[in-house]
């Protein structure tokens, strides 16, 4: 009421005051006689069409759908304008909830199954039809699953550098969880491929994962850091004791069959201090010889992973018939 006093009191105090006030009566008469029309129509039935909120309840610890599930319904309805315009309007709006058992046992709600649930939020309104009139629903068992992040890559190093040692992935493992006819056919996530050129030094980054979610389907991460050790290797040769094994007796104090082997190799120039001749085994086993060549090959054992290019330089072959080797 003051607003209306306060615009009359402007309207009337512009020029020409008579004719301002014939047309303040005019239009004062007409928006309350709309608004009584208005109001005595809500007195009357009206049939509309509502999109209504829905919500389905279920166990989400146990189950989940591969559809995505309806979140509207489309409900005819009939009643006075005041008790639709609420429903339109009002702030008591809430989703309509759908529970029930035939959805896990038949995949779908029909409307006989849905229409007493409605019926109990549409109270004193007639619901004439809804739309969709049955619901269908695809779901599937949950499953929770751990799987190993594979590492792809196209790596390119400077001369004499390369990984020194396998590259650290975090986290190494990621935890999807979903349907489980999804769930199961995923063995291993992958990631996008990294390209890099020219290496000379470690390198941290961090790449996406190769995976597209899917309806249903949920992953603990979509990225991960990977840390590549990259060093200069540098040649070396040394000379490793061979360890014997299984031998006959008559061999133990044979001194034509060599105690040592030469053998080359690269390896990281960082790991030079960590290295010793216990780092690796060479072996000669008696049980591996050549029956018809009297021959027996050495055999390395715990080999580093940082070491390159092994070569067993000599004697690479041991002849034990005529006590001798080359």
């Amino acid at each position: 009421m003051a607003l209306l006093k306060s615009f009359k009191s402007i309207f009337l105090s512009l020029p020409g005051s008579r004719q301002k006030k014939d047309i303040f009566a005019f239009t004062l008469c007409f928006f309350v006689a709309t608004a009584f029309w208005f109001l005595n129509r809500l007195n009357s039935n009206f049939t509309t069409t509502l999109s209504y909120p829905l919500e389905i309840s279920y166990d989400r610890e146990s189950y989940t759908f591969t559809r995505k599930l309806p979140d509207k319904l489309n409900v005819n309805i009939s009643g006075f304008g005041w008790k639709i315009l609420d429903k339109m309007y009002g702030f008591h709006k809430e989703p309509l909830t759908l529970n029930n058992e035939s959805i896990f046992r038949n995949n779908f709600l029909s409307a006989k199954e849905i229409m007493p649930v409605l019926n109990q939020s549409f109270n004193e309104i007639k619901i004439n039809s809804i739309s969709p009139d049955t619901l269908y629903f695809s779901f599937d068992k949950r499953l929770v699953r751990k799987v190993p992040v594979i590492l792809s890559s196209s790596l390119e190093f400077k001369p004499d550098f390369g990984l020194s040692g396998d590259p650290r992935v975090f986290p190494d493992s990621v935890i999807i969880e979903g349907a489980s006819s999804m769930v199961n056919q995923i063995k291993s996530i992958h990631t996008k491929k990294i390209t890099k050129n020219n290496l000379h030094e470690d390198f941290t980054l961090e790449v996406k994962l190769d995976f597209q979610e899917k309806q249903g389907i949920k992953i603990s991460h979509t990225t991960i850091k990977i840390h590549f050790p990259i060093d200069e290797f540098i040649e070396q040769k040394k000379q490793i004791r061979f360890t014997r094994l299984n031998f006959p007796e008559q061999f133990s104090s044979d001194s034509t069959i060599p105690e040592f082997c030469n053998v080359g190799f690269r390896m990281p120039a960082k790991k030079l201090n960590e290295f010793s001749s216990d780092s690796f085994r060479l072996i000669l086993d008696y049980r591996f010889i050549d029956p018809e060549k009297q021959i027996i090959l050495p055999l390395v054992e715990h080999l580093p992973g940082y070491i390159h290019d092994f070569t067993i330089i000599n004697p690479s072959i041991i002849n034990v018939k005529d006590r001798n080797y080359r």
